[in-house]
């Protein structure tokens, strides 16, 4: 019988188109290249991960590593799109200013930590007016699509610590 279940050639037609457009669509993986899903105008990073913030928190406040309210208050920051670069680019180590045990003033140069981080990328298809939040029980309606990605981060100079 037919893989359709109709033993009529042109039952399968619609299936047939599908797959030939999927197959038109699709390069031998050794062909296929990165690149960065959409252009970025914006992004916002929030610190969500409790045992990240937990770790991160004892190398900067070892008595009370995770701040009082971070359970309620979203902790976040607004990066720079253009520092988003696709999978295999070459990234320098970011700079800032560092002051080194013993040192009477801070000088300026490579980071000597770094933090790498897993992270849940979110596209926003429809953006919001400044100064008017998306209703979470709406938020669904703004979301294009997900990515993962990971990024990795000055630990030095993003917290404004010394190198020690």
């Amino acid at each position: 019988g037919s893989p359709c279940g109709a033993g009529s050639p042109g039952c399968c037609a619609p299936e047939r188109t599908r797959s030939g457009r999927l197959a038109a669509a699709l390069v031998p993986q050794s062909a296929a290249q990165f690149a960065v899903p959409a252009r970025i105008g914006d992004y916002t990073d929030f610190y969500t991960s409790i045992h990240h913030a937990t770790a991160v928190g004892r190398l900067f406040r070892p008595d009370q590593p995770l701040l009082p309210n971070y359970k309620w208050v979203p902790i976040a920051y607004h990066g720079r799109a253009s520092s988003i670069v696709v999978s295999g680019a070459g990234v320098r180590r970011p700079r800032g200013q560092l002051m080194p045990r013993g040192a009477e003033w801070p000088h300026v140069g490579p980071s000597e930590r770094l933090d790498y981080e897993l992270e849940l990328g979110v596209f926003i298809g429809r953006g919001n007016r400044l100064g008017e939040p998306i209703p979470i029980e709406r938020a669904e309606e703004h979301v294009f699509g997900l990515a993962c990605s990971t990024t990795g981060r000055p630990v030095t100079c993003r917290h404004g610590n010394t190198s020690r």
